[in-house]
């Protein structure tokens, strides 16, 4: 089953659930069920995260979160998963930052969205960065000082394309090169 039939299915059968609940819970407040109020509560309770993801589900929106050690293969993985060659891939460092892929209904949406660091936020990363004792990535910083603090001058982009090849040389830009990934949250 491809990902847009099983989740229109499953959406549909969340949506089942929620109707059901919902009914459960009318007929759990009256008075001659004598179900204690403790399980409505959890009833209710138990709706919300089943109401999140059907509202993911409903926008196609699905959070995989690919964790790993640096030049451990994670964007190797990932593109491999989508069949395309979306993010650089290769012997040593090459992903810098939080990267997040979304599915969009039409090709006419799709979009790069370069998010940038306020200062507040790049001074605070610093502060981290000082404080774990990340040297190598405090000296890519310095080196790259003026690049970084133009980036984040710039401030958020949004860059729409209809075919990868349009966005792979700014991809790579903001997402492998380290003397502007530093300046991005992405």
């Amino acid at each position: 089953m491809d990902w847009k039939s099983a989740s229109s299915y499953y959406e549909t059968r969340l949506s089942d659930v929620l109707n059901i609940q919902h009914f459960a819970v009318d007929l759990a407040k009256l008075p001659q069920a004598e179900v204690p109020s403790k399980l409505t509560e959890i009833l209710l309770q138990e709706a919300i995260p089943a109401n999140r993801q059907l509202e993911r589900l409903r926008k196609r929106e699905f959070r995989i979160a690919v964790v790993g050690l640096e030049k451990a293969g994670k964007s190797t993985f990932i593109n491999a998963w989508l069949e395309c060659d979306l993010l650089p891939a290769k012997g040593g460092r090459c992903t810098f930052t939080t990267t997040q892929i979304y599915s969009v209904k039409s090709e006419s949406e799709q979009r790069l969205e370069v998010q940038t660091r306020s200062e507040e936020q790049f001074i605070h990363l610093l502060k981290e960065l000082e404080t774990g004792g990340a040297k190598e990535d405090l000296k890519t910083i310095r080196e790259n000082e003026i690049t970084l603090k133009q980036v984040r001058r710039e401030g958020n982009l949004v860059i729409p394309f209809t075919r990868l090849e349009d966005i792979r040389e700014q991809l790579k830009k903001y997402v492998a090169d380290e003397k502007y990934a530093h300046a991005g949250l992405f």
